[in-house]
């Protein structure tokens, strides 16, 4: 039986990418049932389409009109698809194709993203058959014959030694093989007492001097003195950054397809989690300031471009463009920028509280060096292929034993390993079961 279309909606100017989407969306059986240009169109006249997806073409023209969809975009009962309007209508040949497919498997909700025709040929079909003749097993030949069997010894003509063992008896080497000794219980020695040796050892003497301390014992302490060192004292909040021990950072790596596999995790990770979210992803056109606007309305995270200089906060998601790393200064986590290329880990994150993360994209180059930091603490995770428009990070990753799962599933073992604080830890995963 074949799977009914999806009644999908596409939001995206007139142009070459809007046909090239619209392609797309009829090589991926979807059922097309509105288009509308953000700018002109109002969200009412794509609701009453009932749309079971949305696939939007970003550009820089629309972001400010996307507010106005808000309502229809974060709607949990519509699957919101995102793409470059530039990327998309450049995309053609065997681009098309892997993108179509992808396609298919987000409207369809299944991970089938093999072209037609990759299906193994020797795959083996089942067809009843007579069940095989049961193997008569020799019976049991009963304690009485085992104990004559075991007195008789082995094929030497000596008693085996497991004979003595299981009699609870000691092998006793005799040169040419081993016999039984008498029977009897085994004894255990019992250890050597523990001494101690008091030599040397004596008591002071009573008659020593007694050494008198300076000042009247009795006399009250100075008050205020003591008030004006406790008003001098502050405490510190040992959970914050720059007090306590190291803490460290999630990092993201992503590359082509890594704008919607962002959105996705971005959307699934709740206020307050404890750590900063650092995104690396390579832009052509270098327009990091447009992402942020973009992600920005995908998360309750606030969202912001790392600066140089900039104070690192936990709970805050920060992209990095190109020369920009963050370091450790006194205790703080602070954003610098240099021309010097670094580990995939920078080394002001400590291993064993941070976290890397190879979505759609990923440069396969650093899989190796994700994977050596996750022997030494580093929560290290791919995309899943089935969810991945590039995954071939995730895939080496899990060729490697490393783990790979949706950038949802993602997010919430994030929350697993850094709960927020006063929430129970796992509430987050139970609200993804709900």
């Amino acid at each position: 039986m074949s799977e009914p279309a999806p009644r999908v909606a596409l939001l995206a100017r007139e142009g070459e990418a809007r046909e090239r989407l619209r392609q797309a969306l009829g090589d991926a059986g979807g059922e097309l049932v509105a288009t509308a240009d953000p700018l002109a169109a109002t969200i009412g006249d794509v609701t009453a389409a009932a749309p079971q997806a949305v696939l939007v073409a970003l550009e820089p023209e629309i972001e400010d009109a996307l507010d106005a969809w808000s309502a229809l975009l974060l709607s949990p009962d519509v699957t919101v698809i995102y793409d470059e309007a530039e990327l998309a209508a450049q995309r053609a040949g065997w681009d098309a194709a892997r993108w179509a497919r992808h396609l298919r498997a987000k409207l369809h909700n299944h991970d089938d993203v093999l072209p037609p025709g990759t299906e193994p040929e020797d795959a083996l079909e089942l067809t009843p058959g007579p069940l095989p003749e049961p193997v008569a097993e020799p019976a049991e030949e009963g304690l009485e014959a085992w104990f004559a069997r075991m007195s008789q010894g082995n094929d030497a003509g000596t008693p085996g030694p497991e004979a003595g063992e299981r009699q609870g008896t000691a092998p006793v080497p005799t040169g040419d093989g081993f016999s039984l000794a008498e029977e009897g219980p085994l004894e255990a020695s019992a250890p050597p007492a523990r001494t101690f040796n008091l030599d040397g050892l004596s008591l002071a003497e009573d008659d020593g001097p007694i050494i008198a301390t300076d000042g009247d014992p009795a006399a009250p302490p100075d008050l205020e003195t003591l008030e004006e060192r406790i008003a001098g004292l502050s405490l510190a909040d040992v959970d914050s950054y720059g007090n306590g021990p190291e803490r460290g950072a999630v990092l993201v790596e992503a590359g082509l397809g890594g704008p919607d596999a962002i959105r996705q995790l971005l959307a699934s990770l709740s206020e307050g989690f404890p750590r900063p979210v650092l995104v690396r992803m390579r832009l052509d056109g270098g327009r990091y300031d447009r992402l942020v606007r973009q992600m920005d309305r995908a998360t309750v995270l606030p969202v912001a471009l790392a600066e140089d200089g900039g104070l690192i906060e936990a709970g805050k998601v920060y992209f990095l463009s190109p020369g920009v790393t963050p370091v450790r200064d006194k205790g703080e986590l602070r954003f610098t920028a240099t021309a010097a290329p670094g580990g995939l880990l920078p080394e002001g994150l400590p291993v064993d509280d941070s976290a890397i993360l190879l979505l759609s994209g990923s440069d396969t180059a650093v899989v190796e060096e994700a994977m050596a930091l996750a022997l030494q603490g580093t929560l290290v995770m791919g995309q899943a292929a089935e969810d991945s428009f590039d995954p071939a990070a995730g895939n080496l990753l899990g060729e490697l034993g490393g783990s790979t799962a949706a950038p949802a599933a993602i997010a919430a073992r994030l929350m697993e390993r850094w709960p927020i604080p006063g929430r129970p830890a796992g509430a987050d995963l139970e609200e993804q079961d709900l």
